[in-house]
């Protein structure tokens, strides 16, 4: 929500709005990881409606959200849902980290998460040997 909010689209504010996200979402993570694993498999049957009922949902307004703030960007065959999908499981991996072995700083890993996410990988072109 937000990405949607205000009309301002530049790189430099979507760039810090994505950090504030990525951040609320890796603390959000973080409490609700111990929960998580309880609502999704202690029972199968009632695991698959808590991921249809509650789960999905906020992929799905994820996935929006990425939808919208994509508009308009470079990369117009980036698929939302599989952005989404990522960036949870990115969350959610790094979360489990940080409950279980209480090792990593969640905004370290957040910054570091936003910077993947926002900026890419950007491959470096190879050494030129001098002859």
């Amino acid at each position: 929500q937000q990405l949607r909010q205000g009309s301002d689209k530049s790189v430099d504010h979507c760039g810090r709005t994505l950090e504030r996200m990525n951040l609320h979402m890796m603390d959000t993570m973080v409490d609700v990881v111990p929960l998580l694993g309880i609502a999704l498999f202690s029972d199968p049957a009632s695991g698959k409606d808590f991921f249809r009922e509650r789960l999905q949902v906020v992929l799905r307004d994820l996935s929006d959200a990425i939808r919208e703030g994509l508009t308009g960007w470079a990369r117009p065959t980036l698929e939302p849902d599989a952005m989404a999908l990522a960036t949870f499981g990115l969350h959610l991996g790094f979360a489990l980290q940080l409950a279980l072995t209480g090792t990593g700083d969640r905004r370290a890993l957040s910054r570091q998460l936003n910077e993947v996410l926002w900026l890419g990988l950007e491959l470096r072109e190879p050494a030129q040997e001098e002859t």
